[in-house]
């Protein structure tokens, strides 16, 4: 799925909001949605912002987006979970999917908190079209999600590998687009045998920030997007 300049920057821009400290509701609000909810679980450094735009704006149109914050924390306890989160990158079976391949323990554990509630939004929206996006771990988070609802449309930026081989064949949909810097070293982790999967938008650029890549794709030829 092609996507324009302006789906890409407004996602991001989603993505920020939910990386807000204090208001990440007020900020999506802000961009044009209708409603909107923060998800934190407890004794969890997962945050996802679920926002409904229930009227034509751009090309998007009517729709509720599922952003995941990434690696920022607002809590000493928070930052501790994300390190351990990250530290355990082991390979295991996706629990509650009938999927070939093996995901990263620790990032998979942080999606199991937050899946539940996040849907029961969701399905109180009842969307027409549901996007999901994130950041860094943010956008790891939204590739689970996606391997969980399909039917969603996932965007992730600066996104780390989730899976092995067959997982990253199972992102192999129209549906899955993973936008990357090239120089983006945090992007290409972590190693062997995790790999990433779906469509891959690689532009120019070397910084791991969400302002970089809004730079970036605010200045990319058409063509690449």
């Amino acid at each position: 799925m092609k996507h324009t300049r302006a789906d890409l920057l407004h996602l991001l821009a989603v993505c920020d909001a939910v990386s807000e400290p204090t208001q990440p509701v007020r900020e999506a609000l802000a961009l044009g949605y209708d409603r909107a909810e923060l998800v934190e679980p407890t004794l969890s450094s997962t945050r996802a912002l679920v926002a409904s735009m229930d009227h034509e704006d751009g090309t998007l149109g009517p729709h509720v987006v599922v952003a995941f914050r990434g690696t920022v924390a607002d809590t000493q306890e928070e930052t501790a979970t994300n390190v351990l989160a990250d530290a355990l990158a082991i390979p295991t079976r996706p629990l509650g999917l009938r999927l070939p391949g093996r995901v990263h323990a620790g990032w998979w554990a942080l999606l199991g908190k937050v899946y539940d509630p996040v849907m029961r939004v969701v399905n109180g929206y009842k969307p027409s079209t549901l996007w999901v996006t994130g950041f860094s771990l943010g956008g790891a988070m939204a590739t689970g999600f996606w391997l969980v609802e399909p039917d969603s449309r996932c965007v992730t930026f600066g996104a780390p590998k989730l899976g092995t081989r067959r997982i990253s064949r199972a992102l192999d949909s129209d549906n899955v687009t993973r936008v990357a810097l090239r120089g983006d070293l945090l992007a290409r982790l972590p190693s062997s045998p995790y790999r990433h999967g779906g469509r891959a938008i690689v532009l120019p650029g070397s910084r791991h920030s969400r302002a970089e890549y809004a730079e970036v794709i605010g200045r990319a030829a058409p063509g690449l997007l």
